[in-house]
């Protein structure tokens, strides 16, 4: 039960991103972050997921911090839902490759499967809704054909781009660009414990304008 609730979780939030990128009404809410922290998020969240097929995590990334201005939950998706890809269509004792660099003010993240591959005829229609390819492995491998489509919208609401190389029986890459390089930023004392006491008041009260009252008051 609990297994069949996450994935129909999954499903209703897939159908309600694709809706609201189709309506142009995705939230993106810029937040600058260090994205070697999210990384070894990341990292440690897909372990149990990997561990069920005995798959390795390579990931590479500078040891310098890298920070970015994106949507820190958002850049999270799109990674996961290639993983997540990458874990389901890749056999058991594979493993899958995470690299994170900087290009030219553009954070890249490129993943690597040693997959099933695509077939040509097919990665013409794999960033159509709903599209999943037909053969042994996608049929046993449970899927919405949203994740892949949901992570190039999101690379392109974020000014990037995401696109695929894949060889049947050999495996699939997934490059994607993301812009915004940052500084890590300066934190005033001040202004953070006030943005702090606005975002309790907000909890507490959604329907407020704070700020509004703050700078009326």
């Amino acid at each position: 039960m609990r297994k069949n609730s996450t994935r129909l979780g999954i499903l209703i939030n897939d159908v309600l991103d694709i809706s609201r990128m189709d309506a142009g009404k995705l939230r993106i809410e810029p937040t600058v972050f260090q994205v070697n922290v999210q990384v070894s998020e990341l990292e440690k969240s897909f372990v149990p997921l990997l561990d069920s097929k005995n798959q390795t995590l390579e990931t590479s990334i500078s040891e310098e911090e890298v920070w970015i201005e994106p949507d820190r939950n958002r850049v999270a998706q799109l990674v996961t839902n290639l993983i997540s890809n990458a874990h389901k269509y890749s056999n058991e004792n594979s493993t899958i490759k995470l690299n994170v660099a900087v290009e030219d003010q553009n954070l890249s993240v490129v993943i690597e499967d040693e997959g099933i591959g695509i077939s040509e005829d097919d990665q013409k229609q794999l960033f159509t809704a709903f599209f999943r390819a037909e053969n042994r492995v996608t049929r046993k491998a449970r899927g919405t054909g949203l994740g892949l489509v949901i992570a190039r919208s999101i690379a392109e609401l974020l000014g990037g781009d995401l696109w695929l190389n894949s060889i049947e029986n050999q495996g699939t890459t997934v490059p994607s660009k993301i812009p915004g390089i940052s500084s890590e930023p300066t934190v005033d004392p001040v202004d953070d414990a006030e943005q702090t006491m606005l975002a309790q008041r907000s909890r507490l009260y959604p329907d407020t304008d704070w700020e509004d009252i703050g700078k009326s008051a």
